[in-house]
């Protein structure tokens, strides 16, 4: 696969910025910055989760649980995080929006409330491809 195709990197940047960016015109900071956090934790998850792979493969399973520790207290908080975000604000936020007739409202939760199932769901997979490596046999 060809990873260095520019049209492909301007666009997906384009789209990626737009569609922060529209979330951010469609009301506040406070609109965006919820997610932010998350995605900021899962990312500090996944480099744990990186880590403590590369341990594994360099035989150096013994030492996972300092790796191991802090993820899965990132990962506990995190979820809860995520959880009570996407129950308590943003799907009430779709909800009432959506049954006034607010579409600006009811779009705002659901985008928002979209995007955090799918960094929760994205980090899953990889964590559970992480843990599968984990504990396959060494070649």
């Amino acid at each position: 696969q060809k990873m260095d195709w520019w049209p492909g990197v301007w666009l997906s940047t384009g789209l990626v910025t737009l569609g922060w960016g529209s979330l951010i015109c469609s009301g506040s900071i406070d609109t965006i910055w919820p997610m932010f956090g998350i995605a900021n934790q899962l990312l500090a998850a996944i480099a744990l989760c990186l880590l403590t792979t590369w341990l594994f493969q360099e035989g150096r399973g013994k030492y996972a649980w300092v790796t191991v520790v802090p993820m899965l207290f990132v990962t506990t908080t995190t979820f809860t995080a995520a959880a009570q975000m996407v129950q308590n604000r943003f799907w009430p936020d779709f909800t009432v929006g959506y049954n006034q007739g607010n579409f600006s409202q009811a779009l705002r939760g659901g985008l928002s409330g979209g995007a955090i199932v799918l960094l929760v769901a994205a980090y899953t997979i990889i964590l559970a491809n992480a843990i599968a490596k984990w504990v396959s046999k060494p070649r």
